[in-house]
């Protein structure tokens, strides 16, 4: 078994991220934190197996996507970088057919998330 890659998350899905954990926050804010704490490690699963989980090229090109209650976590596996970068954490509830997902770029951010406190009115774009 080869060790797992380095997991990077793209500027948007950090965005994401920090979305999601806003509109729970307005209700629950420990929650918040339980629930981004899950998605990093259903992240880093997908970090250490990438090939388990299936192509979307439907969505993008290499586009994969992995599955978290009602979440879809859609990434790309770069061998050739030792790497795997989250491109969206996106409601799966939303019009896939208009995922905005770019193609690749090396422009991405370590995966680690902090989930912020209470935001009052910021809430993501799809609760």
């Amino acid at each position: 078994m080869s060790p797992p890659r380095r997991l990077l998350l793209s500027p948007q899905a950090a965005a994401d991220l920090t979305e999601i954990a806003a509109f729970i926050a307005r209700d629950n804010p420990a929650r918040a934190a339980s629930f981004v704490a899950e998605l990093e490690t259903k992240c880093r699963s997908v970090a250490a197996t990438p090939d388990l989980y299936p192509l979307r090229e439907d969505l993008a090109p290499g586009l994969r996507m992995a599955v978290h209650g009602r979440y879809l976590l859609f990434y790309r596996d770069l061998p050739m970088e030792g790497a795997v970068r989250v491109e969206r954490v996106l409601h799966g509830a939303r019009d896939l057919s208009r995922l905005p997902v770019r193609p690749h770029s090396p422009a991405a951010e370590p995966g680690r998330f902090r989930a912020p406190g209470r935001h009052g009115r910021d809430a993501p774009r799809d609760p």
